[in-house]
């Protein structure tokens, strides 16, 4: 315990308590608990709970509580819960929820931030306002998604864009006299599209908004079947 700060030159294990922070060179095994700042060099496995960022260089295992950021220089596996935001450089296995934003190279488990989620590869769950990642091997779930390459995964939003994936522009007709225009985006077993349309019938003016989610089949060569359920409101 200590009214300013703690530091430890090598490993520390137990408890360690201090007004301003806590300093570990090397490996740390307990319970941290600083008023601004925690930082281990090396490993830490059990809980650090900052007011403002923990810091991690090697390797972090159990849970971290900032109430800014907090920092992992390489992998990472628990719990992460930052006012601001979350970065783990390597590889996050667990879950990282941010006030703002997450980063992690790799993650296996779940992002959840009010605004932004990044990473290079999601085998898990992001879910944010705006989500990106290089690659995704899960789901995506926001207001914009954003993915180079989705072969095992899918994305739900307003806007989901896949670089190299399923996009598709469709004008259509329909018993209801609605002419729609239709963009298409996602990739071929698991997509989204946005749908506006207007109709002209005795004098009056219809128009429609919808959004819906569907899956492509192929049957052979050409031939496809497309399985889609949509929602829509209709305005004079």
């Amino acid at each position: 315990f200590s009214g300013l700060a703690n530091v430890y030159r090598f490993s520390a294990n137990g408890l360690s308590i201090a007004g301003i922070g806590n300093y570990v060179g090397g490996n740390m095994a307990g319970l941290q608990i600083g008023g601004v700042l925690n930082t281990n060099s090396l490993r830490t496995d059990g809980l650090q709970i900052a007011g403002v960022m923990n810091i991690t260089g090697i390797r972090q295992s159990g849970v971290q509580v900032a109430g800014i950021n907090n920092v992992n220089r390489s992998n990472a596996y628990g719990i992460h819960v930052a006012g601001i935001g979350n970065y783990t450089h390597k590889t996050n296995v667990g879950l990282q929820i941010g006030g703002l934003f997450n980063y992690a190279r790799t993650v296996q488990g779940i992002q959840l931030a009010s605004i932004y989620n990044q990473s290079h590869r999601v085998q898990g769950l992001q879910i944010g306002l705006v989500n990106s990642s290089r690659r995704v091997d899960g789901l995506q779930i926001g207001l914009f998604n954003f993915t180079k390459s989705a072969k095992f995964g899918g994305q739900i939003g307003l806007f989901n864009f896949v670089k190299n994936g399923y996009k598709q522009l469709e004008f259509s007709y329909d018993e209801m006299n609605f002419i729609d225009f239709s963009f298409r985006s996602g990739v071929q077993h698991f997509y989204s599209f946005i749908k506006v349309g207007t109709s002209f019938v005795y004098d009056s003016t219809y128009y429609r908004l919808g959004y819906g989610l569907g899956s492509e089949i192929k049957i052979v060569g050409p031939l496809a079947i497309n399985l889609e359920a949509e929602a829509y409101h209709v305005t004079e």
